[in-house]
């Protein structure tokens, strides 16, 4: 008979001492919209929690962080520049998603230097313990809901991009911080949120819809 393999119980992954979740007090989470805002208000931050990945794959992701940026800039500059139409570098097509593209290469490389550093101090496939607060997952999620949203069905389907562009930062901007405010248990106020969010939303469109029309001479939708 084959001999039994013995498993051991490895400890849970209950919160600790250092791993609280907070919750708004009921009446907040009512005006807040219910469930909706519950997802971020019981989302628990992180403090010296284990380092989700090994400097390895540090290593992984930032070569591919490097390689896609590389990609951008690569497409940005073989994009038609209309010079015949007496277009200059700065209203070229391809210039702001070459510089996205850099900053994307630029930052796959802060992310390899820190995993060789990671590496040196203890080991490429070990976890080493750090302070730094993590996103909840939901909180990226909806996050990225949102941008595809404005890119997708916001701007360029009737709307004018001012307005699309107003209405996505005002709406981002009030959600996200709610949220911070019912996860760290602080008053929820109403009033100051959407002020901010409203003004932060305006500006953001004036200033975007003035500089790609007045500067780079982009005629928006």
């Amino acid at each position: 008979m084959a001999a039994r393999r013995k498993f051991r119980r490895t400890p849970s992954a209950s919160p600790g001492p250092d791993r609280r979740v907070t919750f708004a007090p009921p009446g907040s989470l009512a005006r807040a919209g219910g469930c909706f805002f519950l997802t971020f208000a019981t989302s628990a931050r992180m403090h010296a929690s284990p380092y989700p990945v090994s400097p390895r794959t540090d290593l992984r992701t930032a070569f591919a962080w490097i390689a896609f940026g590389a990609c951008i800039v690569f497409a940005s500059w073989r994009m038609d520049r209309f010079e015949g139409q007496g277009a200059t570098l700065y209203t070229a097509p391809g210039l702001w998603p070459g510089i996205i593209g850099m900053l994307l290469a630029l930052l796959g490389g802060v992310l390899a230097w820190r995993s060789f550093g990671r590496a040196r101090a203890t080991h490429w496939t070990s976890a080493k313990p750090d302070d730094t607060v993590l996103v909840p997952p939901s909180r990226f999620r909806l996050a990225a809901a949102m941008f595809f949203a404005y890119a997708l069905l916001l701007v360029g389907h009737g709307l004018p991009f001012w307005l699309g562009t107003a209405l996505f930062v005002t709406t981002f901007v009030y959600v996200f911080r709610r949220a911070d405010r019912m996860a760290e248990g602080t008053p929820v106020q109403t009033r100051k949120d959407a002020k901010l969010a409203l003004t932060c939303g305006i500006m953001t469109a004036l200033v975007v819809s003035q500089a790609f029309e007045k500067l780079f001479y982009v005629r928006l939708p």
